[in-house]
């Protein structure tokens, strides 16, 4: 099987900055989207630094292979140094009386192996990934929120699950994390949606897969759940990170 892939990002109708950051990289076959948090710059920093060390990360782990043994523990390994990563930066940006600058990031990461029809994924935060398949939407993590913890082990997790903006969890605040992982097959046109909760709390579920279910090409799905998440408000930043699974 192949695949392909997009991604987007809008600064929305409200927010003075992006601090979303989002990044598909082919050759690893690896999808990360994150959502900065912290004032102005900072939240910018922190999601980015968090794409860049897990994309580095995941290179070296694997060598540039796309089909390893345990992904799971490569994309754990390299969120835990996305997390060191920005709480460093946050010491390195503290006040002089030694204060910690307070900046964080989601992360919602997918790993794909077509050839061995397999897909690993790990998140910390809100930041969602769903699966459109066979007409059907599934939300396949549950937010680090407190809304979302009696889900955290459960197969079905609700679409509605509120948005909370309450975490509990994120990357950079503090040194004890704990990514939840999941693992599943992995079909010809399935279609995976990595999103920041601009989109996901703005756009209902319905539409969500609607728009995931027409015949159109990855580009225009994703562009048109942007312009969705406009429409309802924009009053966050709203990215999406879009990646389908094709036949041979």
């Amino acid at each position: 099987m192949r695949l392909t892939a997009t991604a987007v990002s809008d600064i929305g109708r409200v927010r003075k900055t992006n601090q979303d950051s989002v990044g598909c990289f082919d050759d690893l076959s690896l999808f990360l989207l994150s959502d900065g948090m912290g004032g102005l710059r900072d939240g910018e920093i922190a999601s980015r630094l968090a794409i860049d060390v897990i994309r580095d990360k995941v290179a070296q782990g694997t060598n540039g292979s796309v089909a390893v043994p345990d992904d799971s523990g490569v994309l754990r390994a390299a969120i835990a140094r996305a997390n060191e990563s920005i709480l460093a930066e946050g010491e390195q940006r503290g006040d002089v009386a030694g204060g910690r600058s307070r900046i964080g990031a989601t992360i919602v990461a997918l790993r794909l192996s077509p050839e061995a029809g397999r897909a690993v994924w790990a998140h910390v935060g809100d930041s969602r990934l769903y699966r459109y398949r066979d007409g059907a939407l599934t939300l396949l993590t549950a937010d680090h929120t407190v809304a979302g913890a009696a889900y955290r082990d459960v197969a079905d997790i609700p679409l509605d699950l509120p948005h909370t903006n309450m975490l509990v969890q994120a990357l950079g605040v503090s040194r004890d994390i704990e990514p939840t992982l999941g693992a599943d097959d992995v079909r010809a046109g399935d279609l995976f949606l990595l999103c920041s909760d601009g989109v996901s709390g703005l756009v209902e579920p319905g539409v969500i897969a609607r728009e995931l279910g027409r015949d159109a090409a990855v580009e225009e799905k994703a562009a048109s759940l942007i312009r969705h998440a406009l429409d309802a408000s924009g009053r966050d930043n709203a990215s999406v990170v879009l990646v389908q699974i094709l036949g041979d």
